[in-house]
C-alpha cells in the first residue's frame, strides 16, 4: 500500500489520548464530515473533561458522543455549536482558574462524603452560588461554562443546587442553564430549619424555592 493510499484507508479502530478523550479514528469521510468530527474532538479536547464526561455535560449519551466523534452520525447544527460553546467556556474559566457548576458538583459531592450536618453541605452550595453571581457580574465571557451540568449525586442537593443557578441567571435577566429544569422533589425537604418549626420555616421560604418543594428561610440564604 503506498503511503496516500494509507492516509486515506479505514481506521476504524478509535485511539485515545489523555484524559481518554478520543484523538484518531476517522474513516472515509468527505470534508465537511471531517471538519464537524475535528471541531467537536476540539471541543472536547478544551473541555478538559473524558469523553464520557463530556457527554453528560452536554447532555448527551457517551455512546452517542462516540457516534459523533467517529463521523458515524452527524450533530445537528445546534449540537455541534452547544459542544463548541461549552468546550471554549471551560477551557477559558479552566485558563482563569474560575469555577464552574461542574466544580460546584465536585464540592457537593465530596461536602457530603464527610459532613454529618446539612448545613454543612448548604454552605457549599451557598459558596457555589456567591462564585457564579461573580461570574455574572464580572466575567460575562465565562458564563457558557455554566452551561455544563454537574454530577451531584444526591436528588435534593442536585436538585437545590439547579435552582439556585437558576434563581442566579433569572436575577440576572439570562436564560438560565438548560439543566436547571428540574421536577420538584416528590417529598418536602427542609435542608436546615434551625430552631423553626416546618410551619414557620414554609411562611418564609422564597417562592421560587417551595416550588421545588425545598423550604429553606430567606435568611439561611443570606450569607454562604
Amino acid at each position: 500500500m503506498s503511503e496516500t493510499a494509507a492516509i486515506f484507508s479505514d481506521q476504524r479502530t478509535p485511539a485515545y489520548g489523555a484524559g481518554g478523550v478520543l484523538v484518531a479514528g476517522v474513516s472515509e469521510l468527505d470534508v465537511d464530515q471531517r471538519a464537524v468530527v475535528e471541531s467537536l474532538r476540539a471541543a472536547v479536547r478544551a473541555s478538559g473533561l473524558t469523553q464520557q464526561d463530556f457527554a453528560r455535560a452536554v447532555g448527551t449519551s457517551p455512546s452517542r458522543l462516540s457516534a459523533y466523534l467517529h463521523g458515524d452520525t452527524a450533530p445537528s447544527a445546534r449540537l455541534l455549536v452547544k459542544f463548541q460553546r461549552i468546550g471554549t467556556a471551560l477551557h477559558a474559566a479552566r485558563q482563569e482558574g474560575v469555577p464552574t457548576a461542574l466544580d460546584a458538583g465536585t464540592s457537593l459531592r465530596r461536602a457530603l462524603e464527610v459532613s454529618t450536618r446539612p448545613s454543612g453541605v448548604l454552605r457549599f452550595a451557598l459558596e457555589a452560588r456567591d462564585r457564579l453571581r461573580d461570574t455574572l457580574e464580572n466575567r460575562p465571557h465565562l458564563i457558557d461554562a455554566w452551561d455544563a451540568k454537574p454530577m451531584v449525586g444526591e436528588e435534593r442537593w442536585g436538585t437545590l443546587l439547579a435552582v439556585l443557578v437558576a434563581h442566579e441567571f433569572t436575577a440576572a435577566g439570562r436564560s438560565a442553564p438548560w439543566w436547571t429544569s428540574v421536577d420538584p422533589l416528590a417529598v418536602a425537604w427542609f435542608p436546615a430549619r434551625g430552631r423553626l418549626s416546618e410551619g414557620q420555616v414554609r411562611e418564609v421560604t422564597p417562592e421560587w424555592l417551595a416550588v421545588a418543594n425545598i423550604w429553606l428561610a430567606a435568611s439561611a440564604l443570606e450569607v454562604a
